[in-house]
């Protein structure tokens, strides 16, 4: 049972566990958490999107049972969960001593936190401490493990009581929570992820110079890159990276004479598609701030917008998975922060260029 620890300096380690027990064949996507926030939820059904693509998750019956113990739950959650396709949810541990919705936890509190990824003959399993929130997915300090090979008469003793003693979340149940919670001091319990303060240029050395000072990018599991205006190219998907970045995946470049040069063909994967044809080359020219360029999938190919996005590398077993999200977002702040924490955030080249780009493990 491989052991996932999160924390700032090492962000999304649940949710990239959470994908990577999403694969081929995924038939059911069953959640049962103490609570739940709107971000939390969009952030699960995203990273799920990333991996098997918006098609089959859209298939995949989503079940979720949660509580509304203490009103920590938002609302909001609920609704949203709810207009998934294929989905429903109920409530644990509703609670009426005297005939009217209590927020207090009664005799007991709700309290798993269980993802539950069901396939024809065995489940996956994560459980451990991440509610089901933005922050727990991504940059609080959680502990979980993760079980593959789970026979299906197994995960249903871990389910069945939970589901099957909810209350189905009724259109008139709702809206008596959401008059409810009002009346207990609720605190935000997902809060935007800020980045760093903005930090002059010259304080954050080219990824070059690291490298030439003994940095091995091959040594990390993910990169990110600022992707700025993606200007290169007709598709506007021609990314371009530091020099150095090709040994992040696996290649062993470093001449950046003044031919163009094809260095390799990384395989990414993202949404349920993988690419074995994207070239990485040096384009030479631009002096020193001359870079490598990656050919990434455009939108027309199932890849996505990039302009003013970070874009993050993850490598995996059989390639390097994509992720990309809007820069200055909760989550691309979490990659900054932590590259920032750990002493691996750089600058992509010289000059005024002001992109920058880290490494996570």
């Amino acid at each position: 049972m491989p052991t996932i620890h999160q924390s700032p300096l090492h962000p999304e380690q649940i949710l990239f566990a959470l994908k990577d027990l999403a694969q081929d064949g995924l038939e059911r996507v069953r959640v049962a958490v103490a609570y739940a926030t709107r971000a939390g939820c969009e952030s699960l059904v995203s990273a799920l999107e990333e991996k098997i693509g918006p098609s089959a998750m859209a298939l995949s019956p989503k079940l979720l049972v949660t509580s509304f113990d203490f009103g920590h739950t938002e609302p909001e959650a609920l609704k949203y969960w709810r207009s998934l396709p294929n989905s429903e949810v109920k409530i644990a541990n509703v609670h009426r001593p005297r005939g009217t919705l209590d927020l207090s936890a009664g005799a007991s509190n709700f309290h798993p936190k269980a993802y539950l990824f069901d396939y024809s003959s065995i489940a996956s399993i994560l459980v451990g401490s991440p509610n089901l929130t933005r922050r727990a997915l991504t940059v609080n300090t959680e502990v979980a493990i993760t079980e593959t090979n789970l026979g299906n008469e197994a995960s249903e003793r871990l389910w069945i009581e939970s589901w099957h003693s909810g209350e189905s979340l009724s259109d008139d149940l709702l809206e008596e929570y959401a008059l409810a919670r009002p009346h207990r001091p609720v605190p935000n319990m997902d809060p935007p992820i800020q980045g760093p303060p903005v930090l002059p240029s010259k304080t954050v050395i080219r990824l070059i110079d690291a490298i030439d000072s003994g940095l091995d990018p091959s040594r990390y599991r993910s990169m990110w890159i600022q992707a700025g205006t993606m200007t290169s190219g007709g598709s506007h998907n021609q990314l371009e990276l530091p020099r150095g970045t090709n040994l992040f995946f696996g290649f062993n470049y470093d001449t950046y004479g003044p031919e163009h040069i094809t260095i390799g063909q990384p395989i990414l994967m993202a949404k349920g598609r993988v690419w074995s044809d994207r070239q990485l080359s040096w384009h030479a020219g631009g002096g020193q701030n001359a870079m490598e360029r990656l050919n990434l999938p455009t939108q027309a190919q199932g890849g996505y917008q990039y302009a003013d996005t970070a874009i993050l590398f993850r490598r995996t077993s059989t390639g390097f998975e994509l992720t990309v999200a809007p820069w200055g977002s909760s989550r691309a702040n979490a990659w900054l922060n932590a590259s920032a924490g750990s002493g691996t955030l750089f600058r992509t080249g010289l000059g005024d260029t002001s992109r920058l780009c880290g490494l996570l493990n």
